[in-house]
């Protein structure tokens, strides 16, 4: 079949669901997450074509995209607030993911647990990485699942939530930086029972040179924990001219390279 209408037919398939499948503002949160990885395939295929091929599509995009919009923001308005208290036996927002991460490495004292976060990537941005990866590494079985940002959702709120467990108003001290991730980071797997020698952080994996101090700390037997950080798609996105269509071709040019498949 010919790539280009097999994409043309995948996203008409997609945007009729989606129209559909809009979650109304009475929902409970499970439908926006299931919603949201279905809405990011269809965003990843939008910009794999170009805008002459998708024709009335166009229109019927944008008054999807409005509608979506529309609805979220009633929903969260009236929803968002009460996600934090959830319990983590299935991650729903950021700081419930090390408290899931800790029942697996409860499971046995070989367990080993690795954390990479990719700072600035977009769901939709996401579905452009891991396709790459699918090429690059077919031993490697993926899973996707969702969970909600903090708001505002910006660096040091979001990923301070992830590496603490906890949520923002633990680290009100230092909610508008990074500097003390490594710290909490610790201080949570600690809490867990585990040696401060048993855990590890890293930053700003971004490119190939860097892995070999990656491979130096996860091989050291002690370890069982490691929080790695991978700032190089947020770094294209603040030098980003070119919109969303730019964005996917810089992260794609960037996985292609091999540094995530390798890590």
């Amino acid at each position: 079949m010919d790539p280009k209408s097999d994409r043309i037919r995948r996203i008409e398939g997609l945007l009729d669901k989606l129209q559909e499948t809009v979650p109304k503002y009475d929902m409970g949160y499970q439908g926006w997450l299931d919603f949201a990885p279905r809405w990011a395939e269809a965003t990843a295929l939008r910009y794999e074509l170009e805008e002459g091929d998708l024709g009335r599509l166009v229109d019927q995009i944008a008054t999807l995209w409005l509608k979506v919009d529309s609805a979220f923001l009633q929903w969260a308005q009236s929803r968002y607030g009460g996600l934090h208290n959830q319990p983590a036996v299935k991650p729903v927002m950021l700081h419930h993911v090390p408290r899931a991460l800790a029942r697996h490495l409860g499971q046995g004292d070989q367990a080993k647990i690795a954390l990479l976060v990719v700072d600035g990537l977009a769901l939709d941005q996401w579905v452009v990485l891991r396709d790459e990866l699918v090429v690059q590494r077919p031993d490697i079985t993926s899973h996707d699942e969702a969970v909600f940002a903090w708001v505002p959702t910006i660096t040091s709120v979001s990923r301070q939530s992830i590496f603490a467990g906890k949520v923002p108003y633990y680290f009100a001290s230092s909610i508008d930086t990074t500097d003390r991730e490594a710290t909490l980071w610790t201080r949570f797997w600690v809490d867990q029972g585990l040696d401060r020698s048993q855990i590890e952080y890293i930053k700003g994996v971004d490119d190939i040179d860097d892995l070999a101090m990656v491979d130096h700390i996860v091989t050291n037997p002690k370890v069982r924990v490691v929080g790695v950080v991978i700032n190089k798609i947020d770094d294209i996105m603040h030098g980003m001219e070119l919109g969303t269509r730019g964005m996917h071709n810089q992260v794609k040019q960037w996985a292609r390279g091999g540094t995530l498949a390798q890590l």
